[in-house]
């Protein structure tokens, strides 16, 4: 722990650019995925263990009382530090296989134990130096027990080591390698610190290897991320203007046209309105308001009613709309609902369109008395629409946000769609 000035100013460099990876993190979609956060959390913990080592190193041999208290307290939370990042990596590296393969709960439970362990010893070895020790001159030593509080963080990398070996079939090379070189970060520092001993290399050693992870997963993460939103959003996009919706709203405002003129031209300004509003929510990267994408699906309905006439009753309750959602995710719902529930029930039925939001989040609500479906079997008998599963994607992925749907047959279908108010900023 004991650094001359080329360690002072090798870790401050690091730490410059650890901050830069934090600050990065704000303009990127990632940040709200889970796996990314934890990502983030190394970043933050690694950051933290670069600047309480510098300041540990900043009072070595002063022999104050301040002094001594500085470098004992900051030296604690450097090493508590390495046991955490360790164990939010291994987590890290769990999520992302988890992503194409499960990871079995005991990985998480042997980590958590481990580091337990490793963190009550460090805190009984702050009373009787079995770790490290300073001496009169306020100097750091590594005690004979030092390396124990190695071998908790080599035995979670170790396993994070058989895990990567085990799950490398579901891995790409590029991907491997960058998480190989994390988890062997511990062997390269002890080799840096044999060749140059003036030099502490642990904490220097991991801040590369975020980086590395950084430049070889997450900028490709995001990318495909961007694309996957895109690709997710024309199929949404392509299930709304299908043929048979643009047939039949041009015969029912031909019909209009004969029939009532006036009527006809409300339901062509609609129909107009409907198509340039998917253009143009399309079209959009950003979140939009959900008071336009009420109107967008205003005009939908519209439509809808002028072809069903009594059969489709709409009522809305709408207790709040000044806030931020994905394009195109209100109408492929009530769309759904209309499609799917209402207008298979001869009868006919209504549709409501509710939002509320409590201290956390927004919620809305579609609610239809329609037909109703048994949600085991959803996906096989193609009640819920394309436009759904699309919808789902990019709530998640944009916004953190999440859809709940429950459904009886012959007494119909609501679906909630949960925006969490900290994703709005």
């Amino acid at each position: 722990m004991v650094m001359s000035n080329p360690n002072l100013i090798i870790e401050i460099v690091c730490a410059v650019m650890i901050s830069i990876l934090i600050f990065s993190f704000h303009f990127t979609e990632l940040k709200k995925e889970s796996g990314s956060r934890l990502f983030l959390t190394m970043l933050i913990i690694n950051l933290i263990i670069l600047v309480t080592d510098c300041i540990a190193c900043g009072f070595n041999k002063d022999i104050t009382k301040t002094g001594f208290l500085i470098t004992r307290t900051f030296c604690f939370i450097a090493f508590l530090g390495a046991y955490l990042i360790i164990m939010v990596f291994s987590f890290y590296l769990f999520a992302f296989i988890s992503k194409k393969v499960k990871v079995h709960r005991n990985c998480y439970l042997c980590c958590i134990f481990i580091t337990v362990v490793s963190i009550v010893l460090l805190i009984v070895s702050q009373f009787n130096g079995m770790y490290y020790y300073y001496n009169a001159d306020n100097v750091y030593h590594r005690s004979d027990m030092y390396i124990l509080s190695q071998s908790f963080g080599l035995i979670i990398l170790f396993m994070d080591f058989a895990i990567l070996l085990y799950y490398r079939r579901h891995m790409e090379r590029k991907e491997m390698l960058s998480f190989l070189f994390f988890v062997a970060f511990p062997l390269i520092s002890l080799l840096g610190n044999i060749m140059l001993p003036k030099i502490t290399f642990t904490y220097i050693i991991s801040s590369f290897g975020l980086l590395t992870l950084y430049i070889n997963i997450h900028l490709e993460l995001q990318q495909k991320q961007k694309e996957e939103i895109a690709l997710q959003k024309n199929k949404t996009f392509m299930s709304q203007i299908q043929p048979h919706f643009i047939f039949n709203s041009l015969s029912t405002i031909k019909a209009l046209v004969a029939s009532n003129n006036a009527e006809g031209e409300k339901a062509l300004d609609d129909f107009s309105k409907y198509l340039r509003g998917n253009i143009d929510l399309l079209a959009s990267n950003d979140l939009v308001l959900f008071s336009v994408e009420l109107e967008h699906t205003k005009h939908y309905l519209n439509l809808e009613q002028r072809r069903f006439g009594e059969r489709l009753n709409v009522v809305f309750d709408i207790q709040c709309q000044q806030f931020l959602i994905p394009s195109l995710t209100l109408q492929p719902i009530v769309e759904n609902a209309v499609r799917h529930g209402i207008v298979k029930k001869e009868e006919g039925g209504t549709i409501t369109i509710r939002t509320y939001e409590d201290l956390s989040n927004y919620y809305i609500l579609v609610v239809d008395d329609g037909v109703g479906f048994d949600t085991a079997k959803e996906h096989q008998d193609g009640r819920i629409h394309i436009g759904i599963t699309n919808t789902a994607f990019r709530l998640k992925s944009e916004v953190q946000g999440c859809i709940a749907i429950t459904s009886k047959i012959n007494e119909g279908t609501s679906i909630t769609i949960r925006l969490p108010k900290g994703a709005q900023k």
